[in-house]
């Protein structure tokens, strides 16, 4: 016995949406083919989605900074070999200057506009200066003068990277001045 206009195949479609839940920095779309009494539990799990996303991408701006900045580093240490005429290393010296002058630059500009917004600081300072710049190297070359007695070019690269990234750094806030008249 089937039932006045209904049976099993013939229900009514059930009513879809689209939810666009909008967060910066990122628009999150969820398209829906539930019914509507299901919309409330769905939504729910776009949320959640998308607050995990939102955290999850302050490290992907790190990660592909670091990884441009690494990739930077290590091209001018390569390019800086072929013209090096003495055992300093120039590179690493050059990189690390270098990268204090942008974070100079990017803290002058933070500190005045908000032209560059927290991931973008977050890629280019604490990533690509992050990657470009490298403690670690500086140590390790600088134990391989001492170690080697070389005790003079220890200290001029000592002093040299010290009193250089202090300068760059300051040359970058002024040059943060003159990009932002």
């Amino acid at each position: 016995m089937q039932r006045s206009g209904r049976g099993r195949g013939n229900q009514a479609p059930a009513a879809t949406g689209v939810r666009i839940l909008v967060g910066r920095p990122f628009v999150l779309l969820c398209v829906c083919r539930r019914p509507l009494r299901d919309l409330v539990a769905f939504n729910r799990q776009c949320i959640h989605y998308g607050l995990m996303l939102r955290a999850f991408l302050p490290f992907v701006f790190v990660g592909f900074g670091s990884m441009a900045g690494g990739i930077s580093r290590y091209g001018l240490s390569l390019i800086t070999q072929k013209f090096s005429a003495f055992t300093m290393p120039y590179g690493t010296l050059l990189s690390n200057l270098t990268g204090c002058l942008i974070i100079g630059v990017i803290a002058g500009i933070s500190e005045k506009t908000e032209l560059l917004s927290p991931e973008m600081r977050l890629l280019l300072a604490t990533g690509f200066c992050g990657g470009f710049t490298t403690m670690s190297s500086f140590i390790y070359e600088l134990g391989q003068f001492v170690q080697d007695k070389e005790y003079y070019f220890a200290s001029s690269y000592f002093l040299a990277t010290l009193a250089g990234a202090g300068v760059a750094f300051v040359l970058g806030l002024l040059l943060s001045d003159l990009i932002l008249r």
